[in-house]
């Protein structure tokens, strides 16, 4: 009976002293900020991946992110552009968010560069089994390609008014073939029309 009254009144002694030294405490909740940063977790919340987990949350405390989500916010708002060049950043926006999405397709042998600087479905490729993916790649290939469409010709015009029609056309095969040539080793291209060959 002694020992148990000891140990209550032990216990309100160190509730009292502890509460004495937390008196004053501020707990003050982290602020949640979204960066541009392109991981999986992020993919999921926008529903930009289907083949993720449905349910997905990403919760940080960080203020910043690598690429700065200050600077980031400041980009994308967008107020210092005109309106032809909001789309184009826009575009290029998208292609940039994407790219990691289509490297990762590119190296499994699903997607390959195209002769025309489009991005296409791999003919040598093996059949997908999971009816997601195959629609994920199919809204993939749709989106890069509009985009890079957007892009290229928004600079051929901006080139056309300063150049010749020659120079133009010749800028946008330039442009076209920007995609072809950056085709990584272990990535599938268009050799010649219709031959699909992978990079040594």
């Amino acid at each position: 009976m002694k020992s148990r009254i000891l140990y209550q009144k032990n216990i309100m002694f160190l509730f009292f002293v502890s509460g004495s030294f937390l008196t004053g405490c501020i707990i003050k909740s982290p602020s949640i900020t979204f960066t541009q940063t392109q991981t999986s977790s992020e993919k999921q919340m926008i529903g930009e991946d289907r083949i993720l987990e449905k349910d997905g949350w990403l919760i940080s405390s960080v203020k910043t992110s690598s690429a700065g989500s200050e600077v980031w916010r400041k980009d994308f708002s967008g107020d210092n552009y005109a309106e032809g060049d909001k789309d184009i950043l826009m575009s290029l926006k998208v292609l940039a968010y994407l790219a990691p999405e289509v490297k990762t397709w590119k190296e499994e042998g699903f997607l390959a560069e195209g002769l025309d600087g489009k991005l296409r479905i791999n003919p040598a490729a093996g059949y997908l089994t999971k009816k997601e993916a195959k629609s994920r790649i199919d809204s993939l290939v749709a989106l890069v390609n509009e985009h890079r469409g957007k892009v290229i010709a928004f600079r051929s015009e901006s080139g056309s008014k300063t150049n010749a029609k020659e120079k133009s056309e010749h800028l946008r095969t330039h442009l076209e073939q920007t995609w072809y040539r950056l085709v990584e080793k272990g990535e599938y291209y268009e050799k010649s029309p219709g031959k699909w060959v992978r990079k040594e």
